[in-house]
């Protein structure tokens, strides 16, 4: 079943958002200000959300079939992230504020991820 239709405050007439839709649902979005608009995207993310699960990855393609990107809903996102990082320690935290704070007391990534990795696989 499909939704029923409401035309946004932006448009002047139902004709015109009729003769909007009639050519193409693309083209009618591009009609909308900036507010409509994102209300329009939030509506189709979440539908999108709904459709997907929010617990994944959802693959986002453009108009050609080609990929484009993925979405990560924020449960998603928080699941991975609690996969793939483990508990930091004091001294992790502490090394890690000292380098947002100071540019010159950085360290490598590549470094703290090698440290990381037993935690990670060991949850495995």
């Amino acid at each position: 079943m499909l939704p029923t239709a409401t035309f946004p405050s932006t448009l002047n007439s139902p004709q015109i958002a009729t003769n909007v839709l009639a050519n193409s649902p693309v083209a009618f979005a591009m009609s909308l200000n900036a507010i409509d608009k994102h209300a329009v995207f939030m509506a189709l993310l979440r539908e999108a959300i709904e459709w997907n699960g929010e617990n994944g990855l959802m693959p986002i393609e453009d108009e050609s079939g080609e990929a484009f990107g993925r979405y990560v809903p924020p449960k998603a996102a928080a699941e991975r992230v609690r996969q793939s990082v483990p508990d930091q320690s004091e001294a992790d935290r502490e090394r890690t504020q000292r380098a947002m704070a100071s540019l010159g007391d950085t360290f490598e990534i590549q470094e703290l991820v090698s440290e990381w990795k037993p935690a990670v696989e060991s949850r495995d």
